[in-house]
């Protein structure tokens, strides 16, 4: 009676072992809500999914416009030499960006920069066009608004003027460049919310 109630308990445990395993090591496609997972941490400044999206979507549009230009549907999977595809490599061009336009926006903020009333104006129109140009699909999947486009536009515009009055003949896309930008910031990448994410 002892040894049968021993292999039962033994038995139970492999299989509760063996489905925790299970559950811990099989890959999940979890969805994100984009408008309130973090996915990049810069210092304190948070950068949500759904902003890291728009770049991403602009990556994404501009891929399967070459790609349509050259005929080639597979050009996203294509090797770009390094071991990664042309997706992987525009996945993280997308992320390289935001930060970029991140760090950018805070030194101009941090100098004094401010939005002239032409650049909101500015912002506002690109929205009215980016909002016309993004299909319907990405728009729901990222879940962009127009007033978060707006923000995301009026960073852009004022992360560019600081960077064409301090940095006017340094490309900020230089992996040294770009290393020297971060230097002396905390950034901290959600691995886990930004390998969900497909491109």
């Amino acid at each position: 009676m002892k040894r049968k109630s021993f292999i039962c308990i033994c038995i139970v445990s492999v299989l509760l072992i063996l489905g925790i395993v299970i559950a811990c090591f099989t890959r999940r496609d979890i969805n994100y809500d984009p408008t309130t997972t973090v996915v990049v941490t810069i210092d304190k400044e948070k950068i949500y999914l759904d902003e890291v999206m728009y770049h991403l979507t602009l990556s994404k549009m501009q891929g399967q416009l070459y790609a349509s230009f050259m005929n080639d549907t597979d050009y996203m999977k294509r090797d770009y030499g390094d071991g990664r595809t042309i997706g992987e490599v525009m996945k993280q061009e997308s992320m390289d960006n935001a930060i970029r336009y991140e760090l950018l926006y805070q030194q101009a903020i941090q100098e004094g920069y401010v939005l002239t009333d032409d650049e909101i104006a500015d912002s506002k129109k690109r929205t009215e066009n980016i909002l016309i140009t993004i299909p319907e699909e990405d728009r729901k999947n990222t879940r962009l608004t127009e007033d978060k486009l707006v923000l995301i536009q009026e960073k852009i515009a004022l992360a560019t003027r600081y960077y064409q009055t301090m940095y006017k003949d340094v490309d900020l896309t230089d992996k040294n460049v770009y290393e020297q930008l971060k230097d002396g910031h905390q950034i901290t990448i959600q691995k886990k919310v930004w390998n969900s994410v497909k491109f």
